[in-house]
């Protein structure tokens, strides 16, 4: 039976916080080195989807993302 009137649900995906760096800032994800690709490729998704410049780089503790512009 179909349904009408039934709100979509709010659905936000936010495993890592970078839609809230500002320029000149940085954030540290502590990971394990085998996550720490994939912390790399998510920084670099949402960089390209805002058409920011980042800089991400590999620390002993995790993965170091800066925001340029």
């Amino acid at each position: 039976m179909f349904e009408e009137n039934i709100p979509v649900p709010q659905f936000v995906r936010e495993k890592y916080p970078f839609a809230k760096l500002q320029p000149g800032q940085s954030v540290l994800f502590e990971c394990a080195a085998e996550k720490r690709r994939g912390v790399g490729k998510a920084a670099y998704r949402v960089a390209n989807y805002r058409k920011w410049k980042i800089i991400v780089r590999t620390m002993p503790e995790g993965v170091r993302v800066w925001r340029i512009s």
